[in-house]
Order: structure tokens, then sequence, then C-alpha cells
């Protein structure tokens, strides 16, 4: 039987213990974990997780492009991944964006507008919804 995480970020070894610690200030949680997709591949392998849905969060716009290409790159890498890209309200090119991330196999695109400082209803994404 397959298991699957839906829901699991992974970041980039660089910064994976530093992105871990701020999703744990800003949620007010205690985190454990380094963040990498080699970290969360051994801990499914532990408890018997088959696949995961990955994915990161752009927190400024800038990073939308890079995030993608880091998601996509470890979807290629590991066969048990399904990435899903990053959205920002402020990005300039949101269709084209989407676009690019299926074109590199992402499934989709995550928002966050409590850690990106949106709501919902805010104009600059109705192009995107």
């Amino acid at each position: 039987m397959d298991i699957i995480d839906f829901h699991a970020h992974i970041y980039p070894e660089k910064i994976a213990d530093r992105a871990v610690k701020s999703v744990g200030e800003f949620y007010n949680l205690e985190m454990s974990g380094t963040g990498t997709a080699e970290k969360l591949l051994a801990d499914c392998k532990k408890i018997g997780v088959t696949s995961c849905v990955v994915h990161s969060v752009a927190v400024t716009a800038e990073r939308v492009e890079a995030i993608n290409d880091y998601i996509s790159s470890e979807c290629e890498k590991h066969k048990e991944f399904f990435g899903f890209g990053t959205m920002h309200a402020d990005f300039e090119n949101k269709i084209e964006e989407v676009q690019r991330c299926f074109d590199m196999g992402l499934k989709g695109v995550k928002i966050h507008p409590d850690t990106q400082l949106f709501n919902m209803d805010d104009e600059r994404m109705f192009e995107l919804y």
C-alpha cells in the first residue's frame, strides 16, 4: 500500500536549518529535523511513507523562480517526490511562471498567505486564481 505525505517542505542544504528554525519561530513551535530532501527521505523510510508532495514557500517575489527550480531538481533526483511550485503576490509574471512549473513537471503551486503577508482576496492574486 502506498502512503503519501501530502505536505512536506524541503530546502536547499545551505539554508535548511535556518528555514526550519524560521518556520518554528513564525508558528511558535518547536521544530526538529534539518529540512533537507535527504532527511525527509530517511524519515519516510523509517515510518513507511512511500511518496511525498514537496514544496517550499517564497517569502519574497525574488525567490519564486529559484525555489521552483530547486523543487523541480529534487523531484528529478527522487522518484518519491511530487513537487508543487511556489508563487508570491508580488511576482510579476504569475501565469508564465505557473506554466514553467508545469513544463518542469511540477503538479501545482503552493501559496501561503500568512507567511507571504497577503490576504486570500488580494487583487494581486486574481490573475493566478
